[in-house]
């Protein structure tokens, strides 16, 4: 898995690379875009509808019957009617801005969690690494020194315990070596889920 991912270290550019891709595969953020632009959408429309009843209002003042003149004319009637439906119409705008201000808020507070979570777990395998570098060169080490003290042994040199105490350090170094590499296999497990792979 490791060999498949376009990088595996901390540097600005693995980080962004990476959180790029698993911005782009995160299915919250896609739900959170079609949202927005369903809101767009209906933005257009309330607009449109709020062009369409202004551009209407003087065809209120047209009538035969005169006492709906008079209504129009002190601001009562189809023009109290139509401004009324524009305010409402305004009012609604007004709601679909907040509510695509707050998906948008989510959506940036969403891509900046990914990013972060992308840092931590590279901030993870390198760290695990490292370990895994540190054990396998003192794992390395040891052997080299049982394998002296084993062949000292043979001549009468060292004791059983000491070579016993090697055996059980190098039991413990294995069993840390293997509990690193899970640990870096599980931080590039999280980092295939994060970027959809």
């Amino acid at each position: 898995m490791a060999q498949t991912l376009p990088c595996l270290t901390s540097s600005n550019d693995c980080v962004n690379e990476l959180t790029e891709k698993a911005i782009a595969s995160s299915s919250k953020l896609q739900k959170l875009s079609e949202r927005i632009t369903i809101i767009d959408e209906r933005l257009k429309v309330t607009g449109e509808r709020i062009d369409y009843t202004k551009k209407k209002q003087w065809t209120n003042y047209i009538s035969t019957n005169p006492v709906e003149i008079v209504q129009n004319i002190f601001g009562g009637g189809g023009v109290q009617r139509d401004r009324i439906a524009v305010a409402d119409l305004e009012i609604k705008t007004a709601d679909l801005l907040a509510a695509k201000a707050e998906l948008e808020r989510q959506q940036e507070e969403e891509k900046v969690e990914i990013g972060d979570k992308v840092l931590h777990l590279l901030l993870d395998y390198e760290s695990a690494s490292r370990r895994h570098e540190l054990l396998s060169s003192q794992l390395e080490t040891l052997n080299q020194q049982r394998e002296v003290t084993r062949i000292a042994y043979k001549f009468g040199g060292g004791s059983t315990n000491q070579i016993l105490g090697m055996e059980d350090r190098r039991d413990r170094l294995s069993e840390q070596l293997v509990e690193v590499e899970i640990e870096r296999s599980g931080a590039v497990r999280e980092l295939w889920q994060l970027i959809g792979f």
